[in-house]
């Protein structure tokens, strides 16, 4: 990991740039735990894990204008049933060279809610692809907006 905030409160992180070799295992660009109010922007992470990987004891995180990649984008790994709400996935326009671009999973007990997406626009590196593939679970939209590929919770 980079950058690993712990027991942080009211922190901003901006202007940052984090890159690593994108066949290096567990090298989360910027890592959340047991921290509030935490605002992530304008900054770039390209690593071979997680861009920001979000854990337990972790709440009020706003994270907007980062470009991420190559990697798995923004994660929590949190071990038990998390509430997500109020999330905007807002002017997105990227490559990816994963088949499955978007994946937005939660909790079997407690679903993700206030979800808004707009202006997503996700292509393939690979041209002759065309647009990757996009999955969900227990997830719900609030607004609708264009989103490539479209994401089968909130069609």
């Amino acid at each position: 990991m980079h950058l690993v905030l712990t027991g942080c409160q009211g922190a901003e992180i901006s202007n940052v740039v984090i890159t690593a070799p994108e066949d290096n295992p567990n090298t989360d660009g910027i890592h959340l735990g047991y921290s509030s109010n935490v605002e992530i922007f304008d900054t770039t992470i390209g690593t071979g894990d997680d861009c920001i990987s979000i854990g337990n004891g972790t709440s009020d995180v706003k994270i907007h204008r980062v470009t991420c990649g190559p990697g798995h984008g923004i994660r929590s790994k949190k071990t038990s049933a998390v509430k997500v709400s109020n999330v905007w996935f807002i002017d997105f326009q990227e490559s990816s060279s994963l088949e499955v671009a978007v994946e937005i999973f939660c909790s079997k007990t407690v679903a993700c809610t206030d979800i808004h997406l707009g202006n997503v626009q996700l292509m393939s590196v690979d041209t002759k692809k065309g647009l990757p593939d996009a999955s969900c679970y227990n997830a719900y939209e609030t607004s609708k907006a264009p989103v490539k590929p479209p994401v089968p919770c909130f069609d």
